[in-house]
């Protein structure tokens, strides 16, 4: 299941439901999915290398 960006996920902080939807899916590993190409991760740190960039997909530089 895909979860949306930073006002849903704050949303469903705020009401507790983001606790639930994540420890009811406690076996479901999450993964991190590039934008661009597709491929997942199960970690920020792994990159794709789909394309060159000096900033990780959170914003931070290298």
């Amino acid at each position: 299941k895909h979860i949306g960006g930073y006002s849903e996920l704050y949303a469903l902080h705020n009401s507790g439901e983001l606790k639930n939807i994540l420890q009811i899916n406690k076996k479901t590993q999450l993964h991190y999915l590039c934008e661009t190409c597709g491929k997942s991760s199960t970690t920020k740190q792994s990159t794709c290398t789909c394309f060159q960039s000096h900033f990780s997909d959170w914003g931070a530089p290298f």
